[in-house]
């Protein structure tokens, strides 16, 4: 790590100063070299300190706590351990990597002029030096991905972005989240929409006809929780990729498993499955899926990717959700958002922070409405023939667009500045826009 070796040079430069003639021209540079390497290193902590300090300020005028929280522990992260922040410059890195090669280099130098003049007791000594450089680790965080394509997230990012207590493990790029749903904090976690769920008992209270979506995206996803039942009727669980857990039928004692590309399947459960605290398990792998309620199970093969994000549903007559863990493999591009993980996932999370609420749209053709973007990628606007669609972020053209279900876009053109931005449609003329963020 940066410390240990900046305080071996030291020791090095002390023990040496004694221990060799002040006319020793070869131990005279490399002493240089290493008086250069230190400040090289305090040079490159400092650039590093000044873009935390960059980004915090950034974070707390946007009121962004959650960031702050993440960014004041990478802070600690880099001050108590010198780990580079995951996201920094890779600038950065090949600077704290260059100084270390530089020094690197003075030493084998070093060992080669000794062995010329006939210095071989000298030349030992600067290799012991060197093996004891070498043998203390410069702490430089690799680029954000560990094997496997997996990105790399650690504990002080986890602890800073979820409520639910997280764990993840970058061999494998599983995530799980566990919630007991005994604090209010823990429902960060979930965009709630329209629905008001609530803490009741241990429980979380889903009312009928709603539902709240988990924030992280999956590839794959297992599933564990407990269901307070009254009623077997309507959805209980579901997915963005389109896998679906429903309950209820003629007689409300019946299962159902849905997914693309596929009708449902169902089974009738069993007597003690129909009301009270019910077992409920999910797992979305990449070719299959089971669905469990209490002892009864159905399963079957997928034809496409069946994760993505996690609802829990009211279905038509309430439910209460007890301890629920959400595992899987995490999904890379939502990781890189999320977390910041990249300069592009940074920048594409500040872009997404502004544009997220409502606007005000004007266009010179008279057209007036607004226009709301919802963390889910979802758009609506109060007037026009296309008022739904989604929207997305295009860093190389530097534009949101908004791609309306009739199949009209829209675009706001960077930079987007709450006060006024500016766009104007896509593949229609030339119509321009303006557009305003309400409070």
């Amino acid at each position: 790590m940066f410390k240990p070796v900046l305080t071996i040079c030291v020791a090095i430069t002390i023990s040496s100063a004694a221990a060799f003639a002040d006319d020793d021209v070869v131990r005279i540079k490399l002493d240089a070299a290493k008086l250069a390497y230190e400040q090289e290193m305090a040079k490159n902590r400092r650039v590093v300190h000044e873009w935390i300090d960059q980004r915090e300020d950034t974070a707390r005028k946007d009121g962004n706590k959650k960031a702050v929280d993440l960014i004041k522990a990478e802070r600690r992260a880099f001050d108590e351990k010198n780990d580079l922040p995951r996201n920094v410059p890779d600038e950065f890195r090949q600077n704290f990597l260059k100084a270390r090669a530089t020094l690197e280099a003075a030493y084998n130098t070093a060992v080669k002029e000794y062995v010329q003049v006939k210095k071989d007791y000298e030349a030992t000594v600067v290799e012991k030096e060197l093996a004891r450089l070498k043998s203390t680790p410069l702490t430089v965080v690799p680029t954000p991905v560990a094997g496997g394509g997996s990105p790399v997230i650690t504990p002080e990012m986890l602890k800073a972005k979820l409520a639910g207590k997280a764990t993840y493990d970058p061999k494998t790029g599983i995530l799980t989240v566990s919630y007991k749903f005994a604090d209010k904090k823990e429902l960060e976690d979930f965009d709630c929409g329209e629905a008001k769920p609530k803490l009741v008992g241990g429980y979380l209270k889903i009312d009928p006809a709603t539902a709240i979506k988990h924030v992280v995206e999956f590839d794959t996803v297992k599933l564990f929780t407990v269901v307070n039942v009254h009623a077997m009727r309507g959805p209980v669980l579901s997915t963005t990729l389109g896998t679906s857990l429903h309950v209820g039928g003629l007689h409300t004692d019946t299962m159902y498993l849905n997914n693309k590309g596929f009708g449902h399947m169902y089974q009738v459960v069993s007597d003690k499955s129909r009301s009270g605290a019910i077992r409920v398990e999910m797992d979305v792998e990449e070719k299959n899926v089971v669905m469990r309620w209490g002892t009864d199970k159905l399963g079957r093969e997928l034809k496409e990717p069946g994760a993505g994000q996690v609802y829990l549903h009211g279905g038509d007559a309430g439910y209460g959700f007890g301890s629920l863990t959400i595992s899987g493999k995490v999904n890379a591009k939502w990781a890189d958002k999320f977390f910041g993980l990249t300069p592009e996932g940074e920048k594409t999370a500040a872009i997404e922070r502004i544009l997220l609420g409502t606007w005000r749209i004007e266009c010179p053709d008279g057209y007036k409405a607004e226009w709301t973007f919802k963390p889910d990628g979802t758009v609506s606007a109060t007037k026009g023939p296309s008022q739904s669609g989604k929207w997305e972020i295009d860093l190389k053209k530097e534009q949101v667009l908004c791609i309306w279900q009739s199949g009209l876009i829209d675009r706001f053109d960077f930079p987007l500045d709450p006060k006024l931005t500016t766009g104007g449609t896509v593949g229609r003329g030339k119509l321009k826009l303006e557009a305003v963020k309400l409070p």
